[in-house]
């Protein structure tokens, strides 16, 4: 049980550690309604707005894509965004579908798999596709990543980097926990 706590422990001190001094500012401490602070919202500088993406856990953000037009229109007219997504750990792909569909105008593919079969061999690879989700964004982002993210966040790093987004920042995990199964 140790060892169980000491690495939950460092992973928690490893997320905490991902959060940004920018967090605490008061123009960027805003938590939108919803979402169990899983979204904050301020500006990064005059006209580029700031959007802190901490999970897409099903359970405390489903309200995530809802939040999400909320905190567009609280930004205003942006000329530029910055989407802060560091100390998310994932959650919902589909939660994260829906977030980073808004900056495309057309379908496009952001990642290819397998999934092993019951005799311990692999399908056919297979093309996950990120669809539009209105109403579209067309402003320049930036995405800053870092060494919390993994799982559905990367996904969704995926899908901002199809949809043309700039990601910046720092290696992230690589740590997937999506299980299929065999049928």
């Amino acid at each position: 049980m140790g060892a169980l706590h000491s690495s939950h422990q460092r992973f928690a001190d490893l997320q905490r550690s991902a959060l940004p001094d920018a967090v605490n500012h008061a123009d960027v401490a805003v938590r939108v309604g919803g979402t169990d602070g899983c979204l904050r919202v301020g500006h990064a500088a005059p006209a580029v707005g700031y959007l802190l993406v901490t999970s897409f856990s099903q359970d405390r953000c489903g309200g995530l894509p809802r939040a999400f037009d909320a905190a567009l229109s609280r930004l205003g007219d942006v000329r530029a965004l910055v989407v802060d997504a560091r100390p998310n750990t994932g959650g919902d792909e589909l939660i994260a579908r829906q977030i980073a569909g808004r900056f495309v105008g057309a379908s496009v593919a952001y990642a290819k798999h397998e999934v092993r079969d019951a005799s311990g061999g692999f399908g056919p690879l297979q093309t996950r596709v990120l669809d539009p989700v209105p109403p579209r964004l067309t402003v320049p982002v930036a995405v800053v990543v870092g060494p919390a993210d993994m799982s559905s966040c990367e996904a969704f790093l995926l899908m901002m980097r199809a949809a043309g987004a700039r990601l910046v920042g720092e290696r992230t995990l690589g740590a997937q926990a999506t299980r299929w199964t065999a049928k």
